[in-house]
């Protein structure tokens, strides 16, 4: 931000999107605004150089932009996947669901306690299967029953049409 804040009567001053870092642009968002105002362009510019210091680039940081650069680091570092933290989580006093994401953005939660919840809510391995009864393996099939066994006998009581070029 500027040393002075702008008053009321001061005209807007305007910075071209294409003089900013592609940091600095990715941490914009999806904007088809050619030009942005001057103090947003200095805040942004500030917020590219902090998560450049933890080494985000303009292709990752865009999952994790609504986090603290700290936090993200953090995260990124354990291998989180930026996805899991839409999870909802309850969070005393209030007992209000939340996702991760916004629990960490508050400051309600820390790292530690959110990979916690993260690896609590990890699906455990289960045991392997019994083979089938009828002793095939499973196949994807594309009917929703599977295919009778019909006896030998059967096999040439079906009467062949005489009329089809594939008589053999």
């Amino acid at each position: 931000m500027s040393a002075r804040p702008r008053s009321s009567g001061e005209p807007v001053r305007w910075v071209p999107v294409s003089k900013l870092s592609p940091l600095a642009y990715a941490l914009l968002g999806e904007s088809s605004a050619d030009d942005v105002p001057r103090h947003v362009a200095d805040r942004v510019t500030k917020l590219a150089a902090l998560w450049e210091k933890y080494g985000f680039t303009h292709e990752t940081v865009r999952p994790w932009k609504d986090l603290p650069p700290a936090v993200a680091d953090q995260l990124s570092a354990r291998g989180v996947n930026p996805s899991t933290l839409d999870l909802e989580v309850t969070i005393a006093p209030g007992d209000e669901p939340t996702t991760l994401r916004r629990a960490l953005a508050a400051d309600l939660l820390t790292v530690d306690e959110a990979c916690a919840r993260l690896d609590a809510a990890k699906p455990t391995a289960t045991a392997p299967t019994a083979p089938p009864a009828n002793g095939r393996p499973a196949t994807p099939s594309l009917f929703s029953h599977p295919i009778a066994d019909l006896p030998t006998s059967q096999q040439g009581d079906r009467p062949k049409p005489t009329h089809t070029p594939f008589n053999a």
